[in-house]
């Protein structure tokens, strides 16, 4: 599925403020059509899990993007979630932001 990646990186994250960012992805994702892959195992997972905080490895190739969930030791996978890539526009990058309480771009 994925050719050269790129841009990978490790972030760590808020359990609870990760669930938040991916129900806000996967509405803006749906309003335009689209899906991501794995998306309700990864919430399940992330709801059922005791952590308080996660990493997200991302990465991206032309096509798809991945954010590979980890518990907190970096151990055990959470779940991974997976997208068709595409160029969003500037009213769905405002919305995005206003949601997430993005004050700059």
């Amino acid at each position: 599925m994925f050719g050269d990646v790129d841009n990978l990186h490790l972030i760590k994250k808020d359990r609870h403020r990760s669930i938040e960012e991916i129900d806000i992805h996967i509405e803006n994702v749906r309003k335009n059509g689209s899906d991501i892959i794995g998306y309700s195992s990864l919430k399940e997972s992330l709801e059922g899990s005791k952590d308080k905080e996660i990493y997200i490895l991302s990465g991206y190739d032309k096509k798809y993007g991945f954010d590979l969930y980890l518990d907190e030791s970096k151990s055990q996978v959470i779940g991974i979630a997976i997208i068709e890539l595409r160029k969003k526009n500037e009213e769905e990058l405002r919305w995005e932001r206003n949601l997430l309480g993005i004050k700059h771009s």
